[in-house]
Protein backbone atom coordinates (compact mmCIF):
# COMPACT_ATOMS: atom_id res chain seq x y z
CA UNK A 1 0.00 0.00 0.00
CA UNK A 2 2.92 2.35 0.67
CA UNK A 3 4.22 1.57 -2.81
CA UNK A 4 0.88 2.58 -4.28
CA UNK A 5 0.89 5.77 -2.23
CA UNK A 6 4.33 6.79 -3.43
CA UNK A 7 3.46 5.96 -7.05
CA UNK A 8 0.40 8.17 -6.87
CA UNK A 9 2.34 10.94 -5.16
CA UNK A 10 5.19 10.78 -7.69
CA UNK A 11 2.81 10.71 -10.65
CA UNK A 12 0.83 13.72 -9.49
CA UNK A 13 4.02 15.55 -8.56
CA UNK A 14 5.61 15.04 -11.98
CA UNK A 15 2.42 15.96 -13.80
CA UNK A 16 2.00 19.20 -11.87
CA UNK A 17 5.69 20.07 -12.06
CA UNK A 18 5.91 19.49 -15.81
CA UNK A 19 2.72 21.41 -16.42
CA UNK A 20 3.93 24.32 -14.29
CA UNK A 21 7.38 24.29 -15.91
CA UNK A 22 5.89 24.36 -19.40
CA UNK A 23 3.74 27.29 -18.37
CA UNK A 24 6.72 29.15 -16.90
CA UNK A 25 8.91 28.67 -20.00
CA UNK A 26 6.06 29.64 -22.28
CA UNK A 27 5.39 32.77 -20.24
CA UNK A 28 9.10 33.67 -20.12
CA UNK A 29 9.41 33.31 -23.90
CA UNK A 30 6.36 35.46 -24.43
CA UNK A 31 7.62 38.12 -22.02
CA UNK A 32 11.03 38.16 -23.73
CA UNK A 33 9.45 38.57 -27.16
CA UNK A 34 7.24 41.41 -25.94
CA UNK A 35 10.23 43.08 -24.25
CA UNK A 36 12.34 42.83 -27.42
CA UNK A 37 9.56 44.33 -29.55
CA UNK A 38 9.12 47.19 -27.09
CA UNK A 39 12.86 47.95 -27.00
CA UNK A 40 13.06 47.78 -30.80
CA UNK A 41 10.30 50.36 -31.12
CA UNK A 42 11.86 52.55 -28.44
CA UNK A 43 15.27 52.50 -30.13
CA UNK A 44 13.73 53.39 -33.49
CA UNK A 45 11.95 56.42 -32.02
CA UNK A 46 14.90 57.70 -29.99
CA UNK A 47 17.50 57.04 -32.66
CA UNK A 48 15.67 59.22 -35.20
CA UNK A 49 16.67 62.38 -33.36
CA UNK A 50 20.24 61.13 -32.86
CA UNK A 51 20.57 60.39 -36.60
CA UNK A 52 19.33 63.88 -37.44
CA UNK A 53 21.84 65.37 -34.99
CA UNK A 54 24.69 63.26 -36.43
CA UNK A 55 23.93 64.36 -40.02
CA UNK A 56 24.23 68.04 -38.99
CA UNK A 57 27.31 67.67 -36.81
CA UNK A 58 30.84 67.96 -38.24
CA UNK A 59 34.33 68.48 -36.99
CA UNK A 60 36.94 66.54 -35.04
CA UNK A 61 34.69 66.21 -31.96
CA UNK A 62 31.79 64.92 -34.00
CA UNK A 63 31.70 61.39 -32.52
CA UNK A 64 31.99 62.66 -28.92
CA UNK A 65 29.13 65.12 -29.49
CA UNK A 66 26.98 62.37 -31.00
CA UNK A 67 27.66 60.08 -27.98
CA UNK A 68 26.80 62.84 -25.52
CA UNK A 69 23.59 63.64 -27.40
CA UNK A 70 22.66 59.95 -27.50
CA UNK A 71 23.11 59.65 -23.72
CA UNK A 72 20.44 62.29 -23.22
CA UNK A 73 18.09 59.96 -25.17
CA UNK A 74 19.05 56.83 -23.16
CA UNK A 75 20.90 55.27 -26.08
CA UNK A 76 24.28 53.67 -26.49
CA UNK A 77 25.66 54.46 -29.94
CA UNK A 78 28.82 54.25 -31.95
CA UNK A 79 29.80 54.90 -35.54
CA UNK A 80 30.87 52.08 -37.84
CA UNK A 81 31.61 51.73 -41.53
CA UNK A 82 29.10 48.86 -41.81
CA UNK A 83 26.32 47.35 -39.69
CA UNK A 84 27.23 44.30 -37.55
CA UNK A 85 26.39 41.01 -39.28
CA UNK A 86 24.74 39.37 -36.21
CA UNK A 87 23.04 41.74 -33.81
CA UNK A 88 20.24 41.14 -31.27
CA UNK A 89 16.80 42.62 -32.07
CA UNK A 90 17.38 45.58 -29.71
CA UNK A 91 20.50 46.73 -31.64
CA UNK A 92 19.64 48.68 -34.78
CA UNK A 93 21.74 50.23 -37.56
CA UNK A 94 21.01 53.57 -39.22
CA UNK A 95 22.79 54.87 -42.39
CA UNK A 96 24.11 58.43 -42.10
CA UNK A 97 24.48 61.01 -44.83
CA UNK A 98 28.23 60.43 -45.15
CA UNK A 99 27.74 56.70 -45.79
CA UNK A 100 28.75 55.50 -42.32
CA UNK A 101 26.38 53.73 -39.95
CA UNK A 102 25.08 54.66 -36.52
CA UNK A 103 24.75 51.55 -34.35
CA UNK A 104 22.20 52.21 -31.56
CA UNK A 105 21.07 50.11 -28.60
CA UNK A 106 19.07 50.89 -25.42
CA UNK A 107 21.11 52.39 -22.62
CA UNK A 108 19.81 49.62 -20.24
CA UNK A 109 18.98 46.25 -21.79
CA UNK A 110 18.81 44.43 -18.44
CA UNK A 111 18.86 40.69 -17.87
CA UNK A 112 16.25 38.36 -19.41
CA UNK A 113 12.93 38.31 -17.51
CA UNK A 114 13.60 34.88 -16.08
CA UNK A 115 16.96 33.23 -16.39
CA UNK A 116 17.75 29.53 -16.21
CA UNK A 117 18.72 29.73 -12.54
CA UNK A 118 15.45 31.50 -11.71
CA UNK A 119 13.49 28.91 -13.61
CA UNK A 120 15.29 26.09 -11.84
CA UNK A 121 14.73 27.67 -8.42
CA UNK A 122 11.05 28.20 -9.12
CA UNK A 123 10.71 24.61 -10.36
CA UNK A 124 12.28 23.29 -7.16
CA UNK A 125 9.92 25.40 -5.06
CA UNK A 126 6.92 24.15 -7.05
CA UNK A 127 8.00 20.52 -6.64
CA UNK A 128 8.41 21.01 -2.90
CA UNK A 129 5.01 22.63 -2.46
CA UNK A 130 3.26 20.03 -4.63
CA UNK A 131 5.01 17.21 -2.77
CA UNK A 132 3.86 18.56 0.57
CA UNK A 133 0.28 19.03 -0.62
CA UNK A 134 0.11 15.59 -2.28
CA UNK A 135 1.50 13.93 0.82
CA UNK A 136 -1.03 15.71 3.01
CA UNK A 137 -3.91 14.75 0.71
CA UNK A 138 -2.99 11.15 -0.03
CA UNK A 139 -1.75 9.97 3.36
CA UNK A 140 -5.30 9.53 4.81
CA UNK A 141 -6.33 7.70 1.64
CA UNK A 142 -3.29 5.43 1.86
CA UNK A 143 -4.09 4.74 5.53
CA UNK A 144 -7.69 3.82 4.70
CA UNK A 145 -6.55 1.60 1.83
CA UNK A 146 -4.10 -0.14 4.13
CA UNK A 147 -6.81 -0.86 6.71
CA UNK A 148 -9.16 -2.04 3.95
CA UNK A 149 -6.53 -4.41 2.56
CA UNK A 150 -5.71 -5.74 6.04
CA UNK A 151 -9.37 -6.39 6.87
CA UNK A 152 -10.03 -8.12 3.52
CA UNK A 153 -6.99 -10.35 4.09
CA UNK A 154 -8.36 -11.28 7.54
CA UNK A 155 -11.77 -12.09 6.12
CA UNK A 156 -10.15 -14.20 3.42
CA UNK A 157 -8.09 -15.92 6.11
CA UNK A 158 -11.23 -17.31 7.83
CA UNK A 159 -11.55 -14.41 10.27
CA UNK A 160 -15.17 -13.92 9.27
CA UNK A 161 -15.86 -11.52 12.13
CA UNK A 162 -13.30 -8.98 10.88
CA UNK A 163 -14.68 -5.69 9.60
CA UNK A 164 -13.26 -2.65 7.85
CA UNK A 165 -13.13 0.61 9.85
CA UNK A 166 -15.47 2.99 8.05
CA UNK A 167 -13.96 6.48 7.62
CA UNK A 168 -16.18 9.45 8.43
CA UNK A 169 -15.74 10.80 4.92
CA UNK A 170 -13.69 10.34 1.81
CA UNK A 171 -13.81 8.21 -1.34
CA UNK A 172 -13.41 4.92 0.55
CA UNK A 173 -16.43 5.35 2.83
CA UNK A 174 -18.86 3.64 0.46
CA UNK A 175 -16.29 1.00 -0.47
CA UNK A 176 -15.73 0.16 3.22
CA UNK A 177 -19.46 -0.06 3.87
CA UNK A 178 -19.89 -2.35 0.85
CA UNK A 179 -17.05 -4.60 2.03
CA UNK A 180 -18.63 -4.82 5.50
CA UNK A 181 -22.00 -5.73 4.01
CA UNK A 182 -20.31 -8.38 1.93
CA UNK A 183 -18.51 -9.70 5.04
CA UNK A 184 -21.82 -9.81 6.94
CA UNK A 185 -23.37 -11.79 4.12
CA UNK A 186 -20.43 -14.19 3.90
CA UNK A 187 -20.41 -14.74 7.66
CA UNK A 188 -24.17 -15.35 7.65
CA UNK A 189 -23.93 -17.82 4.76
CA UNK A 190 -20.99 -19.73 6.25
CA UNK A 191 -22.62 -19.97 9.69
CA UNK A 192 -25.88 -20.98 8.04
CA UNK A 193 -24.14 -23.72 6.07
CA UNK A 194 -22.37 -25.00 9.15
CA UNK A 195 -25.63 -25.18 11.09
CA UNK A 196 -27.30 -26.80 8.11
CA UNK A 197 -24.66 -29.51 7.79
CA UNK A 198 -24.82 -30.19 11.52
CA UNK A 199 -28.58 -30.58 11.27
CA UNK A 200 -28.26 -32.83 8.21
CA UNK A 201 -25.80 -35.03 10.07
CA UNK A 202 -28.22 -35.31 12.97
CA UNK A 203 -31.24 -36.01 10.76
CA UNK A 204 -29.43 -38.68 8.74
CA UNK A 205 -28.04 -40.37 11.82
CA UNK A 206 -31.52 -41.31 13.11
CA UNK A 207 -32.84 -43.31 10.10
CA UNK A 208 -29.38 -44.76 9.60
CA UNK A 209 -29.36 -46.09 13.15
CA UNK A 210 -32.89 -47.43 12.74
CA UNK A 211 -31.94 -49.28 9.55
CA UNK A 212 -28.91 -50.83 11.23
CA UNK A 213 -31.04 -51.89 14.20
CA UNK A 214 -33.73 -53.40 11.94
CA UNK A 215 -31.16 -55.27 9.86
CA UNK A 216 -30.00 -56.93 13.06
CA UNK A 217 -33.63 -57.69 13.94
CA UNK A 218 -34.18 -59.03 10.42
CA UNK A 219 -31.34 -61.49 10.85
CA UNK A 220 -32.90 -62.74 14.11
CA UNK A 221 -36.48 -62.89 12.76
CA UNK A 222 -37.98 -66.33 13.18
CA UNK A 223 -41.09 -66.06 11.01
CA UNK A 224 -42.14 -64.51 7.71
CA UNK A 225 -44.46 -61.93 9.27
CA UNK A 226 -41.70 -60.48 11.43
CA UNK A 227 -39.37 -60.36 8.44
CA UNK A 228 -42.05 -58.60 6.43
CA UNK A 229 -42.56 -55.99 9.17
CA UNK A 230 -38.84 -55.32 9.45
CA UNK A 231 -38.43 -55.01 5.68
CA UNK A 232 -41.37 -52.59 5.52
CA UNK A 233 -39.86 -50.54 8.35
CA UNK A 234 -36.49 -50.41 6.54
CA UNK A 235 -38.22 -49.31 3.33
CA UNK A 236 -39.96 -46.55 5.29
CA UNK A 237 -36.61 -45.38 6.70
CA UNK A 238 -35.15 -45.34 3.19
CA UNK A 239 -38.16 -43.34 2.03
CA UNK A 240 -37.54 -40.88 4.87
CA UNK A 241 -33.93 -40.53 3.74
CA UNK A 242 -35.06 -39.95 0.12
CA UNK A 243 -37.53 -37.33 1.31
CA UNK A 244 -34.85 -35.65 3.39
CA UNK A 245 -32.39 -35.53 0.49
CA UNK A 246 -35.07 -34.26 -1.89
CA UNK A 247 -36.10 -31.46 0.46
CA UNK A 248 -32.48 -30.66 1.20
CA UNK A 249 -31.59 -30.38 -2.49
CA UNK A 250 -34.60 -28.12 -3.03
CA UNK A 251 -33.52 -25.94 -0.12
CA UNK A 252 -29.88 -25.72 -1.26
CA UNK A 253 -30.97 -25.02 -4.82
CA UNK A 254 -32.51 -21.77 -3.65
CA UNK A 255 -29.04 -20.57 -2.58
CA UNK A 256 -27.52 -20.96 -6.04
CA UNK A 257 -30.45 -20.44 -8.39
CA UNK A 258 -31.50 -16.84 -8.74
CA UNK A 259 -35.22 -16.34 -9.19
CA UNK A 260 -35.96 -15.11 -12.68
CA UNK A 261 -39.45 -13.86 -13.41
CA UNK A 262 -41.40 -15.85 -15.98
CA UNK A 263 -41.41 -14.19 -19.43
CA UNK A 264 -45.24 -14.38 -19.62
CA UNK A 265 -48.00 -14.04 -17.00
CA UNK A 266 -49.21 -17.24 -15.35
CA UNK A 267 -52.43 -18.16 -13.60
CA UNK A 268 -52.37 -18.34 -9.80
CA UNK A 269 -55.45 -20.58 -9.89
CA UNK A 270 -53.73 -23.09 -12.18
CA UNK A 271 -50.58 -23.01 -10.04
CA UNK A 272 -52.62 -23.69 -6.88
CA UNK A 273 -54.50 -26.49 -8.62
CA UNK A 274 -51.16 -28.07 -9.52
CA UNK A 275 -49.99 -27.87 -5.89
CA UNK A 276 -53.28 -29.35 -4.62
CA UNK A 277 -53.05 -32.25 -7.07
CA UNK A 278 -49.65 -33.16 -5.68
CA UNK A 279 -50.67 -33.30 -2.02
CA UNK A 280 -54.31 -34.46 -2.17
CA UNK A 281 -53.55 -38.24 -2.21
CA UNK A 282 -51.91 -38.07 1.23
CA UNK A 283 -55.20 -37.21 3.00
CA UNK A 284 -58.02 -37.33 0.49
CA UNK A 285 -60.62 -36.88 3.22
CA UNK A 286 -59.49 -33.27 3.86
CA UNK A 287 -61.48 -30.77 1.81
CA UNK A 288 -59.27 -28.20 0.04
CA UNK A 289 -61.04 -25.07 -1.19
CA UNK A 290 -59.51 -22.52 -3.56
CA UNK A 291 -60.57 -18.87 -3.44
CA UNK A 292 -58.65 -17.04 -6.14
CA UNK A 293 -59.05 -13.45 -7.29
CA UNK A 294 -58.23 -13.68 -11.03
CA UNK A 295 -57.05 -10.06 -11.08
CA UNK A 296 -54.17 -10.79 -8.67
CA UNK A 297 -50.80 -11.56 -10.25
CA UNK A 298 -47.44 -12.44 -8.73
CA UNK A 299 -44.07 -11.15 -10.00
CA UNK A 300 -42.31 -14.36 -8.91
CA UNK A 301 -41.33 -17.50 -10.85
CA UNK A 302 -44.27 -19.89 -11.17
CA UNK A 303 -42.30 -22.96 -10.08
CA UNK A 304 -41.29 -21.33 -6.80
CA UNK A 305 -44.86 -20.19 -6.17
CA UNK A 306 -46.06 -23.76 -6.74
CA UNK A 307 -43.38 -25.14 -4.44
CA UNK A 308 -44.21 -22.67 -1.66
CA UNK A 309 -47.96 -23.34 -2.04
CA UNK A 310 -47.39 -27.11 -2.03
CA UNK A 311 -45.36 -26.96 1.19
CA UNK A 312 -47.90 -24.72 2.94
CA UNK A 313 -50.84 -26.85 1.77
CA UNK A 314 -49.08 -30.06 2.80
CA UNK A 315 -48.43 -28.70 6.28
CA UNK A 316 -52.03 -27.49 6.62
CA UNK A 317 -53.40 -30.80 5.30
CA UNK A 318 -51.37 -32.76 7.82
CA UNK A 319 -53.03 -31.05 10.79
CA UNK A 320 -56.43 -30.04 9.44
CA UNK A 321 -59.55 -31.75 10.79
CA UNK A 322 -61.55 -31.48 7.61
CA UNK A 323 -61.00 -28.10 5.89
CA UNK A 324 -58.11 -26.28 4.22
CA UNK A 325 -58.72 -23.00 2.37
CA UNK A 326 -56.20 -21.49 -0.07
CA UNK A 327 -56.87 -17.83 -0.87
CA UNK A 328 -55.21 -15.53 -3.41
CA UNK A 329 -56.12 -11.89 -2.83
CA UNK A 330 -54.76 -8.40 -2.39
CA UNK A 331 -53.94 -7.68 1.25
CA UNK A 332 -53.10 -4.02 1.91
CA UNK A 333 -52.50 -3.68 -1.82
CA UNK A 334 -49.97 -6.54 -1.95
CA UNK A 335 -50.56 -9.89 -3.74
CA UNK A 336 -50.88 -12.54 -1.03
CA UNK A 337 -51.34 -16.30 -0.68
CA UNK A 338 -53.22 -17.30 2.50
CA UNK A 339 -53.44 -20.92 3.68
CA UNK A 340 -56.01 -21.60 6.44
CA UNK A 341 -56.74 -24.85 8.24
CA UNK A 342 -59.10 -25.89 11.05
CA UNK A 343 -56.45 -27.81 12.99
CA UNK A 344 -54.92 -27.09 16.40
CA UNK A 345 -53.03 -24.00 15.23
CA UNK A 346 -49.39 -23.04 15.76
CA UNK A 347 -48.35 -21.70 19.20
CA UNK A 348 -47.01 -18.17 18.95
CA UNK A 349 -43.77 -19.20 20.67
CA UNK A 350 -43.04 -21.70 17.86
CA UNK A 351 -43.86 -19.55 14.84
CA UNK A 352 -40.57 -17.85 14.05
CA UNK A 353 -38.50 -20.93 14.95
CA UNK A 354 -40.42 -23.07 12.45
CA UNK A 355 -38.97 -21.04 9.57
CA UNK A 356 -35.45 -22.31 10.35
CA UNK A 357 -34.20 -25.56 8.76
CA UNK A 358 -34.93 -28.82 10.61
CA UNK A 359 -37.19 -27.14 13.17
CA UNK A 360 -40.33 -29.21 13.79
CA UNK A 361 -41.71 -27.36 16.80
CA UNK A 362 -42.10 -28.38 20.41
CA UNK A 363 -43.79 -31.76 20.32
CA UNK A 364 -45.20 -31.13 23.80
CA UNK A 365 -47.37 -28.37 22.36
CA UNK A 366 -50.64 -28.76 20.52
CA UNK A 367 -49.08 -28.73 17.07
CA UNK A 368 -45.56 -29.51 15.92
CA UNK A 369 -44.91 -29.61 12.22
CA UNK A 370 -43.51 -33.12 12.25
CA UNK A 371 -41.88 -34.34 9.05
CA UNK A 372 -38.38 -33.35 8.15
CA UNK A 373 -38.49 -29.74 9.20
CA UNK A 374 -37.60 -28.24 5.81
CA UNK A 375 -41.07 -27.46 4.46
CA UNK A 376 -41.58 -24.08 6.09
CA UNK A 377 -37.84 -23.34 5.83
CA UNK A 378 -38.13 -23.70 2.04
CA UNK A 379 -41.15 -21.41 2.03
CA UNK A 380 -39.21 -18.85 4.08
CA UNK A 381 -36.23 -19.15 1.73
CA UNK A 382 -38.42 -18.67 -1.35
CA UNK A 383 -39.95 -15.58 0.27
CA UNK A 384 -36.51 -14.20 1.08
CA UNK A 385 -35.20 -14.79 -2.45
CA UNK A 386 -38.27 -13.15 -4.04
CA UNK A 387 -38.62 -10.19 -1.62
CA UNK A 388 -41.62 -11.77 0.07
CA UNK A 389 -42.54 -12.30 3.72
CA UNK A 390 -44.09 -15.16 5.71
CA UNK A 391 -46.56 -14.31 8.47
CA UNK A 392 -48.39 -16.51 10.99
CA UNK A 393 -51.86 -15.69 12.29
CA UNK A 394 -54.88 -17.39 13.80
CA UNK A 395 -57.20 -18.69 11.10
CA UNK A 396 -60.83 -17.57 10.97
CA UNK A 397 -61.80 -21.26 10.74
CA UNK A 398 -60.08 -22.08 14.00
CA UNK A 399 -56.60 -23.34 13.16
CA UNK A 400 -53.51 -21.72 11.72
CA UNK A 401 -53.21 -19.15 8.96
CA UNK A 402 -49.90 -18.83 7.12
CA UNK A 403 -49.67 -15.86 4.75
CA UNK A 404 -47.09 -15.43 2.02
CA UNK A 405 -46.99 -11.72 1.08
CA UNK A 406 -45.14 -10.23 -1.87
CA UNK A 407 -44.68 -6.57 -2.73
CA UNK A 408 -47.05 -5.25 -5.37
CA UNK A 409 -45.70 -5.73 -8.89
Amino acid sequence: MRSLFWKWALGILLAVALSHSFGIFHLARRMDDERSALLHELVAVQAGEVVAFANTTHGPDRERKILEFAETHDLNVHLAPAPPPHAPPQVQSFRLADGSFLIAAPDFMGPPPLGFAGLLLQLVLVIGVVFAVVTWLLRPLAKDLGELSFAVDRIGGDRLGARVPVPNSGPLREVSESVNRMADRIEHLVNHQRQLFQSISHELRTPHARIRFRLDALERAEDVQQRTREIAAIEQDLTDIDDLLGELLAYLKLDVELPIADPSPWSAEEALAEAVARIRPFRPEVRITLQVDPEVGFAVPQKWFVRAAENLLSNAQRYAKIDVIATVALVAGAPTLLIDDDGPGIPEADREALLAPFQTGDRSRSRATGGIGLGLAIVSRIAEKTNGQVRFEVSPIGGARVGLHWPSS
